[in-house]
């Protein structure tokens, strides 16, 4: 996509279609690394471990 861009204008239909493709990998990407934390929370709260949000909730739930 630089490639593309420096040599045509940023509103160029390529270079838009380009950082448009791009953004949706990114997306893809990000959603991606949410799910594999949520399936390693879940899984660590399946063994028993407890997680820092688990921990952050217990102590504020003590401290009422």
């Amino acid at each position: 996509m630089l490639e593309v861009a420096q040599e045509r204008s940023l509103s160029d239909h390529t270079v838009v279609e380009l950082s448009q493709r791009l953004d949706g990998y990114i997306v893809m990407a990000q959603k991606q690394m949410m799910e594999g934390l949520r399936s390693r929370n879940n899984a660590a709260s399946a063994f028993g471990k407890v997680t820092k949000s688990q921990r952050v909730r217990s102590k504020a739930a003590l401290q009422q």
